[in-house]
């Protein structure tokens, strides 16, 4: 199970709903698209990002659901989710990493 934002990396931000929401997969990709396609069906862009949702689920053989749960053994994982905290992009873009 994973849940993902795509904030730029120069964001110094360390809130969780502003870099799992307001930068999440749906709401990056919906800007994109709408930017170079603005006259695009709205219905039509729905459909394409179905599966976008957070959460996001997978199994070993990959790829189960987007935003919905694929069954109940997956409710306690998806509650845990708010207890994580996600890393703040632009300390993890301003890391120098130095090898001997």
């Amino acid at each position: 199970m994973a849940e993902v934002g795509l904030p730029p990396s120069s964001l110094d931000e360390t809130d969780r709903s502003v870099l799992l929401e307001d930068y999440s997969v749906t709401n990056v990709l919906t800007t994109e698209i709408t930017a170079v396609f603005p006259l695009i069906d709205q219905d039509l862009l729905a459909e394409y990002l179905s599966e976008a949702a957070a959460p996001t689920y997978f199994s070993s053989e990959g790829f189960i659901s987007g935003g919905t749960s694929p069954g109940t053994a997956w409710d306690d994982l998806a509650l845990r989710l708010q207890d994580l905290t996600p890393f703040n992009p632009f300390i993890v873009s301003a890391l120098q990493l130095e090898f001997k």
